[in-house]
Order: C-alpha cells, then sequence, then structure tokens
C-alpha cells in the first residue's frame, strides 16, 4: 500500500488475504494515519468481496479498482511492488529473517528522496526525516546548537526579574551620592528594560538588573552588595568614586631611631662677633 500524495509505503506481512484479514489491516493502518478519502486496487478476491465495499462505504472511502489485465491503472502500487521484490531478490545472500530484511528497505524507502516530489516520504508524511545510524557519523549540529540556546535561556530566565507598571521599587542612581533612588515603575518598554517615574517630572531607563523590588526583605543587603560590586568595577576599569576624591593621607612608619630633618639648601656658619680679633687656622 502507498500514500499517493508522500509515496509513504506501508508492508504488512500475512498470513492469509481473505477480505477479513484484509480489512483488519486496513484498520490498524488508518489508525496510525487517519482514512484516506479514494483507495485504488486490483480486481483481486479480497477487494471484490461485498464485505470489502461494505467497509468502504461505512468510512465514507471511495474505491476504484483497476480495469482487467491493464496494471498501470494502479501503476504507483505496482511500481512498489517491483521495487520490493528486486530489493528482496538482492538481500537473498544476506543473514537475517524476511521481517529484519522488510524493516530495513522500508526505513531506507520512506528516508529515501522520490524523484517525483523531490522530497522523502518521511518528510510529507510526518514532516520529519527518520533518524537513522546515518546521523551518527555526520550529526546535525544546527540541531545540538539550538538546544545549547535553549539551555542557557532557560537558564537565564530562572534569575530573570519581572516588574508590573506601578509597582514601588528602588532603581540605580548615577548622578548622586545615594547610590539607589526610591522609583515607581511607569511602563515596560522591553523584556528587560523599563520606565521608572523617580519624581513627578522625571523618569529614567533602566534594565532589571538595576532595578530592585522595594517590598522585598533583603532589598538593603541587596543594595549594599550592589554598591560593593559597582565599587569594584568602577575602580577596576577607573571610573571615579567617591573615595577617590577624599585626599589620601600619608602612611606613618612608626620607628624607634630618631629621625633628622632633610634640609632643602645648605646652611653656612657664622662666626661668633666676640671672636672676630682671632684668627683660626
Amino acid at each position: 500500500m502507498v500514500d499517493a500524495h508522500s509515496k509513504w509505503p506501508e508492508v504488512i506481512k500475512m498470513k492469509n488475504i481473505t477480505s477479513e484479514s484484509t480489512i483488519n489491516v486496513l484498520r490498524t493502518i488508518f489508525s496510525r494515519n487517519g482514512m484516506p478519502s479514494r483507495i485504488v486496487s486490483d480486481n483481486g478476491p479480497q477487494f471484490t468481496s461485498q464485505e470489502f465495499e461494505n467497509f468502504m462505504q461505512l468510512n465514507g472511502i471511495k474505491h476504484t479498482r483497476s480495469a482487467p489485465y491493464h496494471p498501470s491503472t494502479n501503476g504507483l502500487a505496482e511500481r512498489f511492488v517491483q521495487t520490493f521484490k528486486q530489493a528482496l531478490k538482492s538481500s537473498s545472500n544476506d543473514s537475517g529473517t524476511v521481517s529484519k530484511k522488510l524493516a530495513q528497505f522500508l526505513s531506507a524507502n520512506r528516508n529515501t528522496k522520490h524523484s517525483t516530489t523531490n522530497e522523502t516520504p518521511a518528510k510529507l508524511m510526518i514532516g520529519r526525516d527518520l533518524k537513522t545510524r546515518m546521523n551518527l557519523l555526520r550529526p546535525n549540529i544546527e540541531n545540538q546548537v539550538q538546544i545549547k540556546q535553549k539551555e542557557m535561556c532557560d537558564r537565564r530566565k530562572i534569575y530573570q526579574r519581572e516588574f508590573k507598571d506601578g509597582q514601588s521599587v528602588v532603581v540605580r542612581d548615577y548622578s548622586d551620592k545615594n547610590k539607589w533612588t526610591p522609583g515607581t515603575i511607569s511602563t515596560k518598554t522591553g523584556p528587560v528594560s523599563y520606565r521608572v517615574q523617580v519624581d513627578p517630572t522625571t523618569i529614567w531607563r533602566r534594565h532589571a538588573d538595576q532595578i530592585i523590588d522595594s517590598n522585598i526583605s533583603s532589598t538593603e543587603q541587596s543594595i549594599s552588595e550592589q554598591t560593593t560590586l559597582d565599587n569594584n568595577i568602577s575602580s577596576e576599569h577607573g571610573n571615579p568614586t567617591e573615595n577617590e576624591h577624599r585626599p589620601q593621607k600619608p602612611e606613618e612608619h612608626k620607628s624607634n631611631q630618631p629621625t633628622t630633618p632633610v634640609k632643602r639648601y645648605p646652611t653656612r656658619e657664622r662666626k661668633s662677633n666676640k671672636l672676630k680679633d682671632f684668627i683660626y687656622n
């Protein structure tokens, strides 16, 4: 049995080909793929019986039989039967049961592009190609990258902070010695950016990492930790901080030895007026 649109084949091993057995097999196939609108078959006795016709009418399927001695009417199925027989004949010397060879043939056929559709039957039938051992030899790097990116995105969402309009918050202040300023969320301008109103005439735009909920109990601790982090970052990048504006006191070195001040210019020894009449050697 071959689907006319996707060229998806179905091959079922049967002990007998009576109408009842054929109907049971069709029920199994229809349960997986759904009811078709039409079935084209040859003039075999299992397809011409009244029981089979009742099954077709009950499920709303139009049954068309090919003309006698004219197999090209059902050319798609006839061509697949020839291909299947050739595959079994070529694998006659291979080890394995008929069921194993049938499974290998169907897997290869469903995953091979058809000359008419230029797509694989699996792609048209179920929307994707079947995974085989060939995928292990040539893995899809794009899928691996997408999986890793999704893992990183899901990991970041755990720590992502969300704020609502009108919520009282504390925002980072870069214009004052006070590192944080209370405000209210005005609007959300992006996935992680907000407009915060700090006074009736001033609105700041801040990232979610620069905003803290003012109602949480650990606000003061978070502010102190963030302030310490900002000071460390500022000192590393050379930005002026509050500590840099203070004059640095010279370090005091304690020593038990007396220190003698170093004079800038040499001094001149002056003779006493009382001894000006004497001559010095």
